[in-house]
Formats: structure tokens, sequence, C-alpha cells
């Protein structure tokens, strides 16, 4: 078996123990929130929020929003907080994601009136469940950060895949942790014992690994891959002692 393999497997262990304690915290996590306390329809406020933010970036960059008869790939979609914000304004949504407990509370989170446009799909392997070139745009927020960089550029190669030509992906990336206490320790300490740190002193139900990604790194698999990186922009919209970029991506014509 690969590292690769054993990677994804501890993945997913960790994403559906996460997903079958505290789904939504696990999703956006937030003080006060904790024991499934986040409230619904704020928490899916929070993705309509940011969807209204992406599309204005892309505007920016582009000169036009995604379409509204885009087919669009929400990659860790977990419980569908973004996918709901996404099919309110696009013709499909694919949610692709490693946990089962997520996906099967999207039954609960994902709006009545946009469920006939969203279809969750899980998936634990590096090689995403899509033709190529079968979607118009791709979108993933706070889900890279959580697996290792080489995982995570792999994936990044996989989205140029599915992109139809001339389609675009809008990628969140923690491209380095801040100077507090916790950013200096996911700097300084070995994966290993924050994760245990986490669970012993922090109380999570399985750990959030955390990774970073640069820019030079996704520029570099976006090129070899038959993309181009078109934009990119400081995100603190999350916080989390993380500095977060947002970069924008297209696949060539």
């Amino acid at each position: 078996m690969s590292s690769e393999d054993d990677e994804l497997r501890r993945l997913r262990a960790d994403w559906e123990t996460l997903g079958a304690a505290d789904p939504l915290w696990a999703v956006y996590v937030k003080d006060g929130v904790r024991g499934d306390r986040w409230d619904v329809t704020e928490f899916l406020a929070t993705g309509s929020r940011e969807i209204a933010e992406s599309w204005s970036q892309h505007a920016r960059a582009t000169g036009l929003e995604p379409s509204p008869d885009a087919v669009v790939l929400d990659f860790g979609c977990g419980v569908g907080r973004l996918s709901s914000a996404l099919a309110a304004r696009t013709r499909h949504v694919v949610g692709v994601d490693i946990s089962e407990p997520m996906l099967r509370r999207s039954r609960d989170v994902v709006p009545e009136d946009v469920v006939a446009r969203f279809s969750p799909v899980l998936s634990s392997s590096p090689v995403l469940p899509l033709r190529d070139a079968t979607v118009d745009l791709v979108y993933t927020s706070l889900v890279l950060q959580h697996m290792p960089a080489e995982l995570a550029i792999g994936y990044v190669g996989e989205f140029l895949r599915v992109l139809r030509p001339g389609g675009t992906a809008l990628v969140q990336v923690a491209d380095q942790p801040d100077t507090s206490i916790k950013g200096r320790a996911f700097r300084f300490l070995p994966p290993g014992l924050y994760g245990w740190l986490q669970r012993r002193v922090l109380g999570y139900p399985a750990p959030m690994r955390m990774q970073q990604l640069t820019l030079e790194q996704v520029e570099q698999v976006v090129s070899a891959s038959g993309g181009q990186v078109l934009d990119h922009w400081d995100d603190p919209s999350y916080g989390g002692h993380w500095h977060y970029r947002r970069i924008l991506i297209r696949r060539d014509a």
C-alpha cells in the first residue's frame, strides 16, 4: 500500500469521526457552536456571503461572473454549506467529499429549493470520480489545508483535468500560519503532536491536520496541467491562525 493510500485512509477516518460527532462545527469552526449548536440558517448564510464575494472577485478578474448555466464541482463539500449557495446560482453542483457522515447530514442541511441541483458523491480516491472536461467551475474552500501538500497538489491537477477548456477554478489555500500561539504551534510542532493536543487538550473528536500550500506550488502544477493562474488575493474571512489566499485558475482553451 502506498503512502498516498495511507494518507487518504487516515484522512477519511478523521473526517468520518468529525462528521459523525459534530459536522457543522467541523466544516466551519467558530466559537460557541460546538456540540451541534450551529443555527443552520446562519451556517448557510456564511456560504452565501462567501460565494457572493467569490463571484465578485471572479468578475473583477475576468470581466464575467460564472455562468448561471454552469456545472460546478464543490470539492470537499461537507454538509453542503457552499454547495447550497452554488446551486442557487448555477445549473448543477456535484459535491465530492471523503466523509460519508458529512454527506448524510447534507440531506438535512441543503435547502429543498436547490436540492434537486445538488448531487453528493462519496470518494476517497486521489482521482476525482468525474470524466475529463465535464465541469465549468471547480470551487474548494477550507479543504486543501487539511491534507498533505503532495495530495493537495495532485487534486489541483485533477481540477484542471475535469474542467472544460476555458473553465475556471476558485481554489482557497492556507499559505502560512500567523504569529499567534496556535499559529506558531502549527509552524513548529510535528503534525502528530499537534493532532494529539487537539484531541487531548482542545477536545476535538479527531485531529484537523493543517498543511500550507503556497501560490508557487499551485502555479507549478497548474502550468504543468494545461492551465494558468489568472489572479490571486488575500482572504481574511476565516482567520483561524492562518493566512489564506484565493487563487483563480483557468484551463487553457
